[in-house]
């Protein structure tokens, strides 16, 4: 049976990949909270008059709390992580590691449609005033500034999601090494019993 594979595998090599991954992890999650602050500031700086540019932003809003749940599952993920290690059960530990990933991408989702809600309320509004208002040249300048203001966060924000690819990635590889070590492992494992059941 494949437990039995599983029980051929030494805790170390649970161990030594858990304890080598979840650190990148760390990192990652770090990036990423860094990234939601910043997508936030972009939108308290949206401060727009068209109605369909403001259900855009307000989109965006709700997006931005579905990447607070996701960061929340990762956080909860490495705190059972280490409860798990401490406990030594190792392959617990490195299978819930795995399970990261969900919310990574998933918060990396949440953030490309913020930048792309708000992209797209910076548009709607832009028309909405090219169409509706004289241009003043006091109203134009606080425009100007406002939309600079949000363009230069948006810029961070995907700054930020091209050094989040960068390390998901980087944990990617990790992880397929560390998954053709456990499965040469399991394969010995298998082989084992495979001769065990031709002596019997």
């Amino acid at each position: 049976s494949s437990s039995d594979a599983y029980a051929n595998i030494p805790d170390t090599v649970y161990k030594d990949h858990t304890y080598s991954i979840k650190s990148h992890y760390y990192d990652l999650e770090s990036e990423l909270k860094e990234a939601i602050k910043t997508a936030e500031n972009a939108l308290s700086s949206a401060s727009f008059e068209n109605s369909d540019a403001k259900k855009k932003i307000d989109t965006a809003w709700n997006v931005r709390f579905n990447a607070l749940v996701s960061n929340g599952q990762i956080e909860s993920n490495l705190r059972q992580i280490e409860d798990s290690l401490n406990h030594r059960y190792y392959k617990q530990a490195y299978d819930k590691l795995l399970e990261i990933d969900n919310g990574a991408y998933s918060l990396k989702n949440n953030l490309y449609t913020i930048i792309k809600e708000v992209k797209n309320a910076q548009n709607l509004e832009k028309k909405y005033q090219e169409k509706n208002k004289t241009c003043i040249l006091s109203w134009c300048y606080v425009n100007k500034d406002t939309y600079s203001s949000i363009n230069s966060k948006i810029q961070d924000v995907e700054s930020k999601l091209k050094a989040i690819e960068s390390k998901l990635t980087k944990i990617e590889l990790e992880k397929n090494k560390a998954n053709q070590s456990v499965h040469k492992y399991e394969i010995a494992g298998k082989n084992l019993e495979i001769k065990k059941l031709q002596q019997k």
